[in-house]
């Protein structure tokens, strides 16, 4: 008897072991990649890990690649479920790597914002395959938005960057003026440099808050993922959430303007307006919360109807 219950133990502790040092070997060999590139492009990194802390289109950085990580470990037994070698992602690796460098020298000179661009964009196409190399394609499906989601990772090249921030500056611009009417307050409009009663104002690109704005919109992302099902909803959310950033700039904008002419002239030098970003970017967090649940109920009551629509259909026949 105690022969047999060793012979059926000693192959369920073989097959056991063989699976935990396999699964160790993966791991091991997407992080030795992931570490080869990090150490191929350390000089750039190092620059980009400054401008996480000191720039503000860059602060995603910061979010992105903990949030991806956070994802695939809380997925982690559907993502691990049916892994395997794919060899064939050697190519994508050797094809991104040779792109890579290539398009260094092509490009070269870049400015610091473009080069921690093609670089980080690189970071990406190398991780994915690297992903597929050592999981497969199964786990990549599995884990498909956290690493396609490492996409915002890539801050905005130069051109991109102005073009956004100028945008977000007149559309700031508008919605405050917007409320300065709602609100029946005068005022006169020369491009983005507003003239009230008591003070001038100009809305300028600091005003535009471009670093909540991104992480607003990057929010936005995550939320859609854990708390939506449908895709035109998961879709949708992203893109409102561009007018409700414009709205929380506005919102703060008129705050601090208002408390400055009608309160105290100190509101518009004191901690709201350089420490009381992150009250009204809970604020436009919260109106993404509120689209969510609205998203909830629209699916409540077109559930509610199609039940009663087949209940007296069953009646009916």
């Amino acid at each position: 008897m105690r022969c047999v219950i060793l012979h059926r133990l000693v192959p369920d502790f073989g097959a056991k072991f063989e699976m935990t040092s396999n699964s160790t070997l993966r791991h091991a060999c997407f992080a030795a990649l992931l570490v080869a590139f990090l150490v191929a492009t350390h000089q750039t990194w190092g620059i980009v890990a400054g401008g996480a802390l000191t720039q503000a289109q860059d602060s995603q950085i910061l979010l992105v690649l903990p949030v991806s990580v956070l994802l695939i470990y809380m997925e982690r037994k559907r993502v691990f479920a049916d892994v395997h070698w794919s060899p064939a992602a050697t190519v994508a690796l050797l094809l991104a790597s040779g792109a890579f460098f290539y398009a260094r020298r092509a490009l070269a000179p870049l400015s610091q914002n473009n080069s921690a661009s093609l670089t980080l964009l690189f970071f990406v196409v190398w991780s994915v395959s690297a992903f597929v190399l050592c999981y497969g394609a199964q786990a990549f499906q599995a884990a498909r938005f956290p690493l396609l989601f490492l996409i915002l990772l890539v801050p905005l090249p130069d051109r991109l960057l102005a073009w956004a921030t100028t945008v977000l500056q007149l559309r700031s611009t508008d919605a405050t003026c917007w409320l300065y009417r709602a609100a029946r307050i005068p005022y006169t409009r020369e491009g983005v440099i507003l003239v009230l009663p008591k003070l001038t104002i100009e809305v300028a690109k600091e005003c535009s808050s471009i670093r909540s704005s991104l992480i607003l919109f990057i929010s936005s992302f995550v939320l859609a993922h854990l708390y939506l099902k449908r895709f035109w909803q998961k879709a949708l959310l992203p893109v409102l959430a561009i007018p409700v950033s414009v709205a929380k700039n506005a919102v703060r904008i008129f705050v601090l303007s208002t408390l400055g002419m009608y309160v105290n002239p100190a509101f518009l030098t004191g901690r709201l307006h350089h420490n009381g970003g992150i009250v009204f970017f809970a604020l436009g967090f919260g109106v993404l919360l509120l689209i969510i649940w609205g998203f909830h109920l629209l699916e409540r009551k077109s559930g509610a109807s199609t039940v009663a629509k087949a209940a007296s259909s069953v009646r009916l026949g």
